[in-house]
């Protein structure tokens, strides 16, 4: 099981629904950070970040 090293801790990232900020999301959601992710792609974004809330993450999704 992975340590929630983060739990308590907000992060936002930017880019998230694909690529790099996709993955920096991901790891922020497993160590247990509540994240705000945004892309400028909202059907993506907001399918990663249900697929984000899926996996137990606190996470929310705004448009940049």
């Amino acid at each position: 099981m992975i340590a929630k090293k983060l739990q308590g801790q907000v992060a936002i990232v930017t880019g998230a629904a694909t690529g790099i900020g996709e993955a920096a999301a991901l790891a922020l959601v497993q160590a247990g950070a509540s994240v705000a992710i945004s892309d400028i792609d909202d059907a993506a974004g907001e399918a990663k970040a249900q697929t984000f809330r899926d996996m137990g993450g606190d996470v929310i999704y705004h448009h940049a």
